[in-house]
């Protein structure tokens, strides 16, 4: 009887330990599972922030020249994030917003906004309002607990920029580069009987930059430049649509181009420093 107990007993505690050791494995095995399962949870978050669409602080110009002072602190640093209908800023969930393709004319509730706006945007811009325009709205308009509408209840946009209106003065944003390492530091300048922007682009070369104007429609007629910058000084006679010739001149790590128009001259020029690349555009008039 003693001999059947003890064996009873030994049964038993082989019988518990081996339940121990296969609830841990099933323990750990869960555990991993979970850490499996956040890891690529973490993983699709960044790949969805990687994703969207960045929007970083670019200029500010007063509908009146004359009457506002634009107040841009609160921009300077703000990050725009946009995937789909949500809005991120500074990389935090932000609203939701109704996005639409509307009318330019529908867009701007009166037609002098509608003329200032065009005016700010061929001169300040150097592009042109088309008709239509995409546009995004604040869902929670006027709402306090709203974090989008400290800054803007609404905003458009036109090639690579969103502008918004703030107290008097159009907010324009532009795109960032997916390449953080690429983005623009750029400044505008006071030149003689025109206006300028100069620009350092980091970790850039002179190739991408120049063909980054035309891609980007940086300058008026961009289109009708070489897609590759040339190897000699050269002149295109172009005598068409107000552009009469663009002329450009070559040195080693540095190039200019100047395009000759009916009411004034644009001038490019791209000088390479160590890594970076300084991009100047000027507008003169005649």
């Amino acid at each position: 009887m003693i001999q059947i107990t003890k064996f009873f007993y030994f049964r038993a505690t082989v019988f518990l330990v081996l339940l121990s050791l296969f609830s841990c494995k099933k323990e750990e095995h869960q555990n991993h599972v979970i850490n499996k399962e956040k890891k690529t949870e973490i993983t699709d978050i960044s790949a969805k922030v990687k994703n969207r669409n960045n929007w970083i602080f670019c200029k500010a110009v007063p509908l009146l020249k004359d009457e506002y002072v634009c107040d841009v602190e609160k921009f300077k640093s703000l990050i725009i994030d946009i995937s789909g209908d949500s809005v991120f800023i500074s990389n935090k969930y932000s609203d939701e917003v109704y996005r639409s393709k509307i009318l330019s004319e529908s867009f701007f509730e009166h037609k002098y906004l509608l003329r200032a706006y065009q005016k700010i945007l061929k001169d300040d811009f150097k592009i042109i309002l088309p008709n239509k325009i995409e546009c995004i709205r604040n869902k929670k308009v006027y709402d306090k607990n709203s974090e989008l509408d400290k800054y803007f209840q609404d905003a458009f946009f036109v090639d690579n920029y969103m502008f918004v209106e703030s107290d008097g003065c159009v907010i324009a944003f532009a795109k960032s580069s997916k390449d953080k390492k690429s983005a623009a530091e750029c400044e505008d300048v006071a030149v003689e009987m025109g206006s300028g922007k100069v620009c350092t682009i980091k970790n850039t070369s002179l190739a991408k930059v120049y063909e980054e104007i035309i891609s980007s429609k940086l300058v008026e007629k961009s289109s009708v430049l070489p897609k590759r910058i040339p190897m000699v000084d050269s002149i295109m006679n172009i005598n068409k649509n107000g552009l009469i010739d663009v002329k450009f001149k070559v040195k080693s790590g540095k190039i200019e181009v100047v395009m000759n128009f009916d009411g004034g001259v644009t001038e490019i020029i791209l000088e390479k420093e160590e890594k970076n690349i300084k991009r100047s555009i000027y507008y003169y008039a005649d």
